[in-house]
């Protein structure tokens, strides 16, 4: 019997907590956009050379990868090189080079301080589930003989939460929304506010907006419990919609790391919840009551 993936909030919590620190450093430290950065490598390792080239493995549309051009550009990070034809050639300056090195070491660090807490088997089969992941519609992942394990982890949580999504949209609801009620659903359809936007590891204001969106939506209703908690449940309507959505969402992650083992598979489920714990734990030691 083939091993169905409990798809649990966490899943969609470590992808969208991946992105999160990787663009926080990149803009903290290096004044670079995670989609710059993505940009920038493809152009670095001299595997997308026009901006054509560049639209199928970024996956966004030529007129936002020329924007990201003309904001490289200008800083001395790419240039433009002209190619026989009507496109131009596209390549890293010494500076871009440089600063593409330095990002990819800074969104390492962060990223073995997320995967710190795993053991080596739900290591093991976090890298092999992100391999698996981002080199699923044949786009370069691999930067030479061996896999760019940074560069793969971004492209696999780049697709994820784009499959997400896409699967989301089509039940009328936005990502936040979708892991508010899967959320909501694995706790019998009710929660405290704060408690939720903490499980989530999500920004107040986007949690705001978010309920805002479902209780709008008929899909859920908030119940203040004293002056300052409230209560958030799940309505009969938008039960029936978390059941459908955490269906769809569970086969399409199934179809992204299906070749995978059983037992690597029940391993990445795990490791997804040991990382969003552990840095849960680690912003509540920070700022307590977050």
């Amino acid at each position: 019997m083939e091993f169905r993936f409990p798809l649990s909030s966490d899943i969609l919590t470590m992808v969208r907590l991946f992105l999160e620190c990787a663009q926080d450093v990149l803009r903290s430290r290096f004044s670079i956009t995670l989609a710059q950065f993505r940009t920038l490598a493809y152009i670095e390792k001299g595997i997308a050379l026009t901006v054509t080239d560049l639209a199928e493995p970024l996956g966004q549309p030529i007129s936002r990868i020329s924007v990201n051009i003309s904001q490289l550009s200008s800083r001395g990070i790419v240039e433009c090189r002209s190619r026989r034809g009507p496109s131009k050639e596209l390549a890293a300056t010494a500076r871009g080079s440089s600063l593409f090195a330095a990002c990819r070491d800074g969104v390492q660090e962060e990223f073995e301080r997320l995967l710190a807490p795993l053991d080596e088997n739900q290591t093991r089969a976090f890298e092999t589930g992100c391999l698996v992941t981002a080199v699923k519609d044949g786009v370069f992942s691999y930067f030479g003989e061996a896999p760019d394990y940074v560069y793969s982890y971004l492209r696999a949580f780049y697709l994820s939460e784009q499959a997400f999504t896409e699967t989301a949209n089509r039940f009328g609801l936005t990502l936040g929304c979708a892991r508010v009620l899967l959320a909501l659903l694995e706790v019998d359809g009710r929660w405290e506010y704060a408690d939720l936007r903490q499980m989530l590891l999500m920004p107040s204001a986007t949690m705001a907006d978010t309920v805002k969106a479902l209780c709008l939506k008929g899909s859920a209703a908030s119940q203040r419990l004293d002056g300052r908690s409230k209560l958030l449940a799940l309505t009969p309507e938008g039960t029936a919609l978390a059941q459908a959505t955490a269906r769809a969402l569970d086969d399409c992650l199934m179809d992204s790391i299906r070749s995978s083992a059983e037992a690597e598979r029940r391993q990445y489920a795990v490791a997804a919840g040991v990382i969003v714990r552990a840095e849960r734990i680690a912003r509540q030691r920070v700022h307590p009551g977050w």
